[in-house]
Parts: structure tokens; C-alpha cells; sequence
């Protein structure tokens, strides 16, 4: 395997375990109270309003993320599913034909 190939390798797996990561509901979840809370202690003064500002910008961000990914991720499941319904009535009507 030369440098090129370890390299699109390497990229594939990362890219992969990213993609586990933002799929992964306690991701979401965890996202989802940091910026809560985030939030919260910036609306108390008790952290400076520029993290609180970075914090919620990175949270809305995560989250516009995540919506993305699991839409696309339905939407191939869908696919998939149709097309596996569609094979099956194919096979079904072939066997139909044949007797």
C-alpha cells in the first residue's frame, strides 16, 4: 500500500468515526445541555459573555449538524428500503410467472 492509499484510507475512517460521533443520541444530548447551560450562566453573569457567545454559536452549529446527517441518513435508509421492496416484488413476480 503506498503513502496515497494509506492516506484516503486514513481519511475514510476518520470521516466514518466522525460520522458515528454526530449520530450518536448522548452526543446530541450533551451538546444540548453544555449549551443550556452555557447560556444560562452567561444570561446570570456568571461566565463572559464572549464564551457564552462562542459556546452558543458552536451548540446551534452542532445541532444544524446533526439535523443534517440524520436527514440525509433517513432519507438512504428510505432509499434502501424502497429498493429492497421493490427487488422483493420483482423476485415475487418472477416466481409468479414461472409457474
Amino acid at each position: 500500500m503506498n503513502a496515497k492509499d494509506s492516506a484516503i484510507q486514513y481519511a475514510q475512517t476518520v470521516a466514518s468515526a466522525g460520522l458515528e460521533i454526530a449520530q450518536n443520541p448522548k452526543v446530541a444530548h450533551g451538546s444540548a445541555i453544555a449549551t443550556f447551560f452555557t447560556g444560562l450562566g452567561t444570561a446570570l453573569e456568571k461566565i463572559d459573555l464572549n464564551i457564552g457567545v462562542v459556546a452558543s454559536s458552536f451548540g446551534v452549529l452542532l445541532t444544524i449538524t446533526l439535523i443534517v446527517i440524520n436527514i440525509r441518513k433517513d432519507r438512504r435508509d428510505t432509499e434502501k428500503h424502497n429498493l429492497e421492496k421493490q427487488r422483493l416484488l420483482q423476485i415475487i413476480e418472477k416466481e409468479g410467472r414461472d409457474k
